[in-house]
């Protein structure tokens, strides 16, 4: 095995078992002790695959907003019907309300952009990055769709993704309320 593809392993298995740890501990108990014995390697290993615990917990949220920005990506730009599209994103939305440690992490990481101005840096570039997303989506929508919506598509973008924020902080919607219907009413509201 080539110096590279070990080097990415290793790389991969600290992100894996950091987010573990950040799970159980929060990001304030998830030392590079336990994280780095948890994936199996030596503190020397961690920082040959990372210069600073913040480069670790960079490398985490990006992977984390990745998969989620890729999966919006393909319910949002797909050549659906406009009710398929909203149906999709709810039951969306729903799975990660119900995704506890992915939740978990993710608050995670809110706070600690609050706390940390260094990470804030790169949270809040993921974060425009999401917006700028979910606002093109919704330009793209409102072509192949021909429909206007009450908000410009950033405004709408920022109330969306407030909603997604709030359905994880909350953790459940009120009881007898479906989530989906909700989020889909909201979506309606605005188009």
């Amino acid at each position: 095995m080539k110096h590279a593809d070990r080097k990415q392993i290793t790389r991969e298995a600290l992100i894996a078992a950091a987010t573990a740890e950040i799970f159980e501990k929060g990001i304030s108990g998830a030392s590079l002790r336990h994280i780095t014995e948890r994936a199996g390697y030596t503190q020397g290993a961690f920082y040959s695959s990372f210069s600073t615990r913040n480069a670790l917990l960079e490398a985490v949220f990006e992977k984390l907003m990745l998969a989620r920005l890729d999966q919006l990506k393909t319910i949002l730009f797909g050549e659906d019907q406009l009710e398929t599209i909203l149906d999709r994103l709810g039951i969306w939305l729903k799975s990660i309300q119900d995704d506890r440690a992915a939740t978990l992490v993710m608050l995670e990481f809110q706070v600690h952009a609050l706390r940390d101005a260094e990470f804030a840096t790169t949270y809040n570039q993921w974060r425009t990055a999401q917006h700028a997303l979910i606002a093109d989506a919704i330009n793209a929508i409102q072509e192949q769709h021909g429909v206007d919506t009450k908000l410009p598509s950033m405004l709408m973008s920022l109330g969306f993704s407030a909603l997604w924020s709030g359905f994880a902080l909350q953790g459940q919607v009120p009881e007898g309320v479906d989530a989906e219907v909700l989020i889909r009413a909201f979506m309606r509201a605005l188009i």
